[in-house]
């Protein structure tokens, strides 16, 4: 019974993370780790995303959302961001999200 209550009592008294707008400036310099790639982001707005091999692309803030564009496209795609803690949220225009964790 005392494990019960212990258990209980625990849960009650950890902290609840909501997902909050994420400072987009606060990529400088960092790291995200998906499932099955890393990104970084360089103060320069220049990103590279590892698989199997590296791609270079360049990033920025526009309007409040995170822009990309990956060569040899020309097409900027923006997305608002999230945080909870160190996960970070990627909401696309279309609906799509992708998470992350931020290193």
């Amino acid at each position: 019974m005392r494990i019960l209550i212990s258990l209980a009592l625990g849960l009650w008294a950890a902290p609840v993370l909501a997902w909050e707008p994420m400072d987009i400036q606060d990529l400088n310099g960092a790291t995200v780790r998906y499932a099955n790639a890393v990104q970084t982001f360089e103060a320069s707005g220049k990103t590279v995303y590892t698989t199997t091999r590296p791609s270079e692309g360049q990033w920025r803030e526009q309007g409040g959302k995170y822009c990309s564009i990956w060569p040899p496209g020309n097409v900027w795609a923006c997305f608002a961001l999230e945080r909870e803690g160190n996960k970070i949220r990627f909401l696309g225009e279309d609906g799509s999200v992708t998470d992350g964790v931020l290193e």
